[in-house]
């Protein structure tokens, strides 16, 4: 029997048929593969973040960063990619190794264009880069946020970009955020204008925020105005009301309770109490922090042993080891105390972690005695531009000695308005500007500016004697006398020389008083703090025949 023919058409028709047949055959094999291997890349990638888990545990930053970069390879979805990029972040803030969490942004932010969390990632690490104006322009065509990352990234963005900008440009955003919230009756927004304001020093626009917030301003959910409402009060000097927000504050955590309590204690001067409470901190979340080692380094700097002189910053550099910031401070620290094997030590980690050569030439030049004003002058801008806020204050103030010891009453003068600036609240740089008026010979201004340093921060002992000894020099001997007092009852314990010099000056005014006797005790007290001190002597011969 013979098989029909068939015609071209029909031919053609059952050719179709039969292709189409065979290419869903093989899609369906191919399918069940492709199930079957991401099945088993699923279990792969899950197993590979556990391992990274147990390797940040174990502060393994190394091998976990091998691990993270072989999932990064594969991973296509935006879930893994967030995944991994929590991973990269911790490694960055205990490690100080942002290079994983940089590749991951990009590769989220080309995948992934349009979705804020990337968008924010990436901005992250163009802060990272001191690119305030690019992550500025990034974030703000997402806009209103509905993420609390993306809120804080901006912010700091805008910080910055103020400080190169001028606070015109700060205070325009914030007028601008303060209206879109108005708009959009938005809690979240409202607060990000309370963060620019209260970083531009313009406390009594935060404060108005703040009272609105308080209020209930706003429909949506943000409930961080306590943590916001503390900041304001810490950031103005207002100790009591910030303590008693963290005290009723129910949006912090216990571990942030404890940082913020040790911060006001260090700043409203109990040593002890503070301490204590940074070693809880250290006890109980070891990584969460580098300050805690740093300010325990500091309280407790007179306790340590002489073959350990900086216990505190190497058991933070066990855990921080890769953390420019952390590195940078604590060789700041042995620098200023001429721990010199120590500050070069850091110093060489801080270069191989990738940091700013001229930084660290700038702090062995302050260290050297020998650096010449104009390269230190550029220098010391590197450093006021591109550290965190504990390092460039620690630079600022050595460089004003530093000026101070060339008598060079313009750069003192400028460094100090700079810190004023930056640190309003502070009253180191008022005594700043004072030294500054005091080398140009304007007398009656550095007087005020002495006054006003010691009003923002009375444990300032130099402040309240310069101050005494301005008075002394023009005569008004009672107020001279007030001010040695308030010196004297600031100054440490355990600083005999400077208690002294204190007592020989008191000692003089009841001199030039006629009170003889109140000034044989004076000099008597300094004399049994400091026997060696000439000036005394000198002066203890003046008022009896015989020199003790």
């Amino acid at each position: 029997m013979r098989l029909p023919r068939l015609g071209n058409r029909a031919l053609v028709l059952l050719i179709l048929i039969l292709s189409a047949a065979t290419m869903f055959l093989g899609y369906y094999v191919l399918k069940q593969r492709s199930v079957k291997a991401e099945s088993g890349d699923l279990e792969n990638h899950l197993s590979l973040l556990k391992e990274i888990d147990r390797l940040l545990l174990l502060a393994n930053y190394q091998q976990a960063g091998e691990r993270l970069t072989t999932l990064l390879h594969d991973a296509d979805s935006a879930s893994m990619l967030l995944q991994i990029s929590k991973r990269a972040f911790n490694i960055a803030q205990d490690n100080g190794d942002f290079s994983f969490l940089e590749t991951i942004a990009a590769k989220g932010h080309r995948l992934f264009d349009g979705r804020e969390d990337f968008a924010a990632l990436y901005a992250y690490t163009l802060l990272r880069r001191n690119r305030w104006g690019d992550a500025v322009l990034l974030l703000k065509g997402y806009t209103p946020f509905h993420e609390d990352f993306t809120h804080a990234v901006y912010s700091e963005a805008l910080f910055h970009v103020q400080e190169e900008k001028g606070t015109g440009y700060a205070d325009y955003h914030a007028d601008e955020l303060e209206q879109l919230a108005r708009q959009l009756d938005s809690r979240r927004i409202m607060a990000d204008a309370l963060l620019i304001r209260l970083r531009n020093n313009d406390f009594d626009g935060a404060l108005a925020l703040g009272k609105e917030l308080m209020a209930g301003f706003g429909s949506d959910r943000y409930n961080r105005s306590d943590e916001l409402l503390f900041l304001l009060f810490f950031e103005h000097g207002e100790y009591d009301r910030a303590r008693q927000m963290l005290e009723a504050g129910s949006a912090f955590t216990a571990q942030e309770k404890l940082f913020l309590y040790a911060d006001i204690l260090m700043k409203t001067g109990n040593p002890i109490q503070s301490a204590e409470t940074f070693k809880s901190i250290v006890r109980q979340f070891p990584s969460a922090s580098w300050t805690p080692y740093y300010n325990l380094q500091i309280l407790e700097e007179n306790k340590l042993k002489q073959n350990e002189p900086v216990f505190w910053l190497d058991r933070g550099a066990f855990l921080f080891g890769r953390n420019e910031h952390y590195l940078l401070a604590s060789a700041g620290y042995c620098l200023d105390r001429s721990y010199m094997d120590e500050a070069q030590r850091y110093l060489k980690l801080y270069l191989d972690t990738g940091g700013n050569s001229a930084i660290a030439d700038l702090f062995l030049e302050q260290s050297s005695g020998n650096a010449k004003p104009g390269r230190y002058r550029a220098s010391l801008q590197q450093v006021i531009e591109y550290s965190p806020k504990e390092v460039a204050e620690q630079r600022v103030k050595h460089g004003i000695w530093f000026f101070y010891g060339l008598r060079s009453a313009g750069d003192i003068g400028s460094l100090g308005e700079y810190a004023s600036e930056r640190w309003p609240q502070e009253g180191w740089p008022r005594f700043s500007i004072g030294l500054g008026l005091l080398l140009s010979g304007s007398l009656v201004d550095a007087e005020k500016a002495f006054k006003g340093g010691w009003e923002l921060d009375n444990t300032l002992w130099e402040a309240a004697y310069d101050a005494g000894t301005l008075a002394r020099a023009s005569e008004r001997l009672s107020e001279a006398m007030e001010w040695f007092r308030k010196a004297e009852s600031s100054v440490p314990e355990s600083e005999n020389r400077r208690r002294a010099l204190i007592y020989t000056q008191m000692a003089e005014i009841e001199r030039t008083g006629g009170n003889r006797e109140n000034a044989k005790r004076y000099i008597r007290y300094a004399l049994d703090i400091d026997p060696e001190n000439a000036s005394a002597r000198s002066f203890y011969s003046l008022l009896d025949d015989s020199s003790p």
